[in-house]
């Protein structure tokens, strides 16, 4: 299975359970057109993945400081409402609608944008 994932800090990062690779490519597309600077995002392979294929690993911290804040700022204030405007009814919409049965697969993936906002945003407030 291959799986995605993003360091946000030295301390916090997160593995995208259920949104996979069209969450993470929307969360690189938003970051791409918002946060300024010479410096690219460093996305690699991730080797650990079962079988099947091999994921994707973002690591902001190789950003420098000025973008690095930035970026957290994007992923704090505007990550998921971009996340929730291509899940529901954007480009995004038919990819996660039914995922495991009548279960909405929308809400899951939303969910994992969610929580890199969310340590984004209390890696913020620790940082000052």
């Amino acid at each position: 299975m291959k799986s995605y994932s993003v360091s946000v800090s030295p301390e916090y990062g997160w593995l995208m359970y259920h949104g996979g690779e069209p969450m993470f490519d929307l969360m690189l597309d938003v970051l791409r057109a918002q946060v300024p600077g010479p410096a690219e995002l460093t996305v690699v392979p991730r080797d650990i993945d079962a079988p099947g294929g091999i994921g994707r690993h973002l690591n902001l911290l190789t950003l420098p400081p000025d973008q690095y804040r930035a970026a957290l700022g994007v992923l704090a204030e505007q990550a998921v409402p971009a996340a929730r405007a291509a899940l529901y009814g954007g480009g995004l919409s038919t990819a996660y609608e039914k995922s495991g049965g009548s279960g909405d697969g929308r809400v899951r993936a939303l969910g994992d944008m969610k929580t890199v906002a969310l340590i984004a945003r209390n890696v913020l407030a620790r940082s000052g």
